[in-house]
């Protein structure tokens, strides 16, 4: 799950100038990723779920995140939200984009770095930055 997430980070950095909708979904994807990966490693993600609220509940049963990464997750459910239910009035616009990838990028570090995650977070960005460097990109 980490590996992947790093993965819809990286589309939404690539992309998000052109299309900013796709980005904004990569960043909850990420994010809902990094979650799902860190209830696995308790054994905690039985259900199967993409709202972004229900996974934070569950991680902070086990965890205490910043009430900027708790913030940034409620930014990015709102969002998620909208995307899969198509009920935004507008679509994400290329600063909305730039701003939720550096939301999405704090809440990703701050994950890396919770204890429980970090031996696992770390091979996965070993395994996505060997890839990304065969691939030259």
């Amino acid at each position: 799950m980490f590996y992947r997430a790093l993965d819809d980070l990286w589309c939404a950095t690539v992309t998000y100038k052109v299309s900013p909708n796709n980005a904004t979904w990569s960043c909850c994807q990420a994010v809902e990723k990094v979650m799902k990966g860190l209830l696995n490693l308790y054994d905690l993600n039985d259900e199967y779920t993409h709202e972004l609220g229900e996974l934070l509940r569950d991680v902070e049963k086990k965890n205490t995140l910043s009430e900027e990464t708790v913030e940034n997750i409620n930014i990015m459910r709102r969002y998620g939200n909208r995307l899969r239910y198509k009920n935004m009035p507008t679509d994400p616009t290329v600063e909305d984009a730039f701003n939720l990838i550096k939301r999405t990028q704090q809440i990703v570090d701050e994950f890396a770095n919770i204890k429980k995650c970090a031996l696992e977070f770390q091979e996965a960005r070993d395994v996505h930055n060997k890839i990304l460097k065969e691939a030259k990109v």
